[in-house]
């Protein structure tokens, strides 16, 4: 049953008016690098005829990595193409063990009707780490009709500072175009238009590689064209080898004018194939100076927010008109203010307190205490305490005088000396009586 329904789509696919020519749905622009980066692609590639299911090896690919120690996955996309017999048909996908998620096809082209030529495509980026380079994959579930299988590959964009030196920027557009040669040329070729925005902003060399499946007439005429010349073929640049016949495949090309959109282009001559993948890199030249934008930036902002709100406690008019009324204005202000306020309140408070104080307390004190004291003790003890002398007698004394005593020496002041007067007085007085 599956050999009648494969060989009715193979007869009727001839038939353009059946089926359509194709040519009708270009890839859409799926991804870019923001900024320029050291690096390039790599492609590695599986036919899914036979199984469902396989490895990608990005070491051993047509295009491969070839420093993997040294390099980093800046993205990554597993992209996956069939033709199904009805419409939103999901495919799960298993990436290195892990599960990437059910979905339904990210681009589709309607042949005839209802023969819908699909391509799925799934971000893996997380999951793609270097040093490794082999990951397995899994697509579920399998085709009810194998040989409308078409492929499916791991694109991987990355990094390497240490062995690339030229920076360049990576565009890629995927979705599912199918060709055949159903009229006169025109059928058999498509042509995309990749943005000027996603492109590298130099002149210079680049590269432009295609993914495409289920090619599986060799034709003597293939080309991939760019900006309306011919960088691939004419030949037999495509070969239908391998399970089933899916192929990446590079040219070489030259940006003249980065300023400008680029076309890419498929001429498939006699084959037929489902175009699933173009990806362009191309040259960049990354300012050694500070970036343009920087300076354009900062003083546009910054004088408009500061000077309003800061000058306008003090100078009214200076922000306003900076270069304009700064000398006039400022000079004005300032001798203004300031002589108004500094002598207004210096003298006032610094005479007024200090005199009052200091000379009040200082000679009020010292004087009174000192005379009072020493002059009053003095005079009044001496003069008081002077012993009276005693009468001469006249009278003949009947008796013989007493030895003559030495004198004592007595003091000529103070209470000390009349003390001692009035002791010697005393004894006197007792010797007299005695001789009595």
């Amino acid at each position: 049953m599956r050999n009648i329904i494969l060989a009715v789509f193979l007869t009727l696919s001839w038939l353009p008016a059946a089926f359509g020519n194709g040519a009708d749905n270009p890839l859409p622009y799926l991804w870019h690098t923001d900024d320029a980066i050291r690096g390039d692609v790599a492609v590695a590639y599986n036919g899914t005829q036979n199984s469902n299911s396989g490895t990608f090896d990005i070491a051993n690919s047509v295009h491969y990595v070839p420093y993997p120690d040294d390099s980093t996955c800046i993205k990554a996309y597993v992209v996956y193409g069939r033709i199904n017999m009805a419409a939103s048909v999901a495919i799960t996908l298993t990436f290195d063990g892990q599960g990437m998620g059910q979905k339904t096809a990210s681009a589709e082209d309607i042949v005839g009707g209802s023969f819908y030529y699909d391509c799925y495509i799934w971000d893996v980026t997380d999951e793609v780490v270097f040093p490794a380079t082999s990951y397995t994959f899994s697509l579920t579930p399998a085709n009810s009709i194998p040989s409308l299988d078409m492929g499916a590959a791991l694109v991987v964009v990355y990094s390497d500072d240490t062995h690339i030196s030229n920076p360049v920027k990576v565009t890629i557009y995927a979705g599912a175009e199918w060709l055949n040669p159903g009229g006169a040329g025109g059928a058999s070729q498509q042509t995309i238009t990749m943005s000027s925005a996603y492109i590298g902003n130099a002149t210079g060399s680049g590269s432009l590689g295609y993914f495409v499946g289920y090619n599986d007439n060799d034709g003597s005429a293939e080309r991939m064209i760019f900006n309306s010349g011919t960088v691939a073929g004419p030949g037999n640049i495509f070969p239908a080898t391998g399970d089933p016949a899916c192929y990446y495949r590079e040219a070489d090309i030259t940006i003249v004018d980065p300023d400008i959109d680029q076309t890419a282009g498929l001429d498939v001559d006699v084959d037929e194939m489902l175009w699933m993948v173009a990806m362009l890199v191309s040259p960049e030249v990354v300012p050694t100076a500070i970036p343009t934008e920087t300076p354009t930036n900062t003083p546009t902002n910054t004088p408009t927010s500061t000077p309003t709100n800061t000058p306008t406690n003090t100078p009214t008019n200076t922000p306003t008109e900076t270069p304009t009324s700064t000398p006039t204005e400022t000079p004005t202000s300032t001798p203004t203010e300031t002589p108004t306020e500094t002598p207004t309140m210096t003298p006032t408070e610094t005479p007024t307190g200090t005199p009052t104080e200091t000379p009040t307390m200082t000679p009020t004190e010292t004087p009174t205490m000192t005379p009072t004291e020493t002059p009053t003790d003095i005079p009044t003890n001496t003069p008081t305490e002077t012993p009276t002398p005693l009468p001469t007698s006249t009278n003949t004394p009947d008796y013989t005088p007493l030895p003559t005593a030495t004198p004592l020496p007595i003091p000529a002041t103070g209470p000390a000396g009349a003390g001692l007067i009035i002791a010697a007085f005393s004894m006197l007085l007792l010797a007299l009586k005695r001789r009595v």
